[in-house]
This record gives C-alpha cells, sequence and structure tokens, in this order.
C-alpha cells in the first residue's frame, strides 16, 4: 500500500503531493534508539518530508518523527509537535561537502501536542494521541 493510500488518498504512480519549501525543525529517531536526533526540513508535503542529515539510513529504515509547528498569533507563541511514523523512501547524496538529504515517507501521524506557552503552566500540556504506544 502507498502512502497516499494509507492516507485515504488513492496514489495511482502518477501524481506527487504538493510539497512546500519551508525549514522547519524536527527531531527523529531510528529503530530501538532512545536517542532523537535533530535537523530542519527542506520542503514537506502530505505524504512525506525532505531534511538533511548525516545519520547513516538506509531507505526502508522505519523512524519517528517529530515536526516542530511554530505558530505565532499577536505575539503569542502557540506551538505544536507533530508526531509521525514511516520510512525512509530515499537518501538523496549530493556531494561530500553537504550532508544527505533524506525522504521520510509519512505512513500515519500517530499524534500531535500542545506545550502550553504561559510559564505560570509549567508542566500543564494537552495531547491527543490517535492510537496507542506500541
Amino acid at each position: 500500500m502507498t502512502n497516499g493510500a494509507m492516507l485515504g488518498r488513492p496514489r495511482w504512480g502518477v501524481e506527487r503531493d504538493e510539497r512546500v519549501s519551508v525549514q522547519i525543525p524536527i527531531r527523529y529517531r531510528l529503530p530501538l534508539s532512545p536517542e532523537w536526533l535533530t535537523a530542519s526540513t527542506e520542503n514537506v508535503s502530505c505524504s512525506g518530508i525532505l531534511f538533511r542529515s548525516d545519520s547513516d539510513v538506509n531507505p526502508g529504515t522505519p523512524i519517528d518523527v517529530i515536526l516542530e509547528l511554530p505558530w505565532t498569533s499577536n505575539k503569542v507563541r502557540i506551538g505544536a509537535e507533530v508526531v509521525c511514523k514511516g520510512e525512509v523512501a530515499r537518501v538523496e547524496k549530493t556531494s561530500k561537502s553537504i550532508c544527505p538529504a533524506i525522504a521520510f515517507a509519512i505512513h500515519r501521524v500517530v499524534g500531535w501536542h500542545f506545550p502550553i506557552p504561559d510559564e505560570s503552566a509549567q508542566g500543564i500540556e494537552e495531547s491527543c494521541p490517535l492510537e496507542k504506544a506500541a
């Protein structure tokens, strides 16, 4: 099953989801690793994320990704974190001086998290898991 089909859209191999060039901080981890690595996106679409990393990963490697969405409104930070599961679709090595681009195929969004920015509410957070953690 392709990513689009998993998201409820038929995929016939002809159309690609529209990509938006945007630099968003992400955290990601490799299978069985407790360590979260950081990177920044180059572009994002409904079905995937392109980011650069010096991690040694191969296509097909499952990874977890947290997108850190920094929204602002009237000088108040209203951030959100979106948690996705998927796999490395491809690795693009362009030159030795630039980290490879990793194309992450989103298989499912497993939840989102809205930290409350008010310092008086330390430790209070709102979350909405979409599925129970395995």
